[in-house]
């Protein structure tokens, strides 16, 4: 009669959470192996809670930046209005003030000198203005992206 021998199966691999582990040869091998699993745990949900954090408020950026376009929008759809209103006014107070004084020569040359200096100072507030919301995005935008590439890490 032959004998056999007869073979060790191994024992299946049973899933601990994303991890495959055998099964433990004696209780300090689980113990370990606990502790292990454990560690990760706290790890990962560490990792996990810092990427959720950072995902808030990179959306929370994502909405203040949208509102701050808005706004700015608006805000410049109204100067506009204002402008286009306040020249038309000026242009009628000009003609009024022609007539009235029969084209003085010396007067004209002021209210000339007025309006130079007059699209002089809104040239640099328009800039001014503009300069403004250039660093306000670029700021918003370099802080966003921060946010989004501290998720990829």
């Amino acid at each position: 009669m032959k004998w056999r021998r007869s073979r060790v199966r191994k024992k299946p691999m049973r899933p601990i959470h994303h991890l495959l582990l055998l099964r433990p040869k004696n209780i300090l091998d689980l113990l370990a192996w606990a502790v292990a699993a454990v560690d990760l745990f706290l790890k990962y949900k560490e990792d996990f809670s810092q990427r959720l954090k950072l995902q808030k408020q990179a959306l929370q950026l994502q909405h203040h930046l949208q509102n701050e376009r808005e706004n700015c929008l608006q805000r410049s759809k109204w100067m506009r209005e204002r402008l286009i209103q306040s020249e038309a006014l000026i242009l009628q107070l000009e003609g009024k003030l022609y007539t009235m004084n029969g084209g003085d020569p010396e007067l004209m040359a002021k209210v000339q000198k007025i309006q130079e200096t007059n699209e002089a100072e809104v040239k640099q507030i328009q800039e001014e203005t503009a300069a403004a919301y250039h660093q306000n995005t670029a700021y918003a935008a370099e802080k966003q992206n921060l946010c989004e590439a501290m998720l990829w890490i």
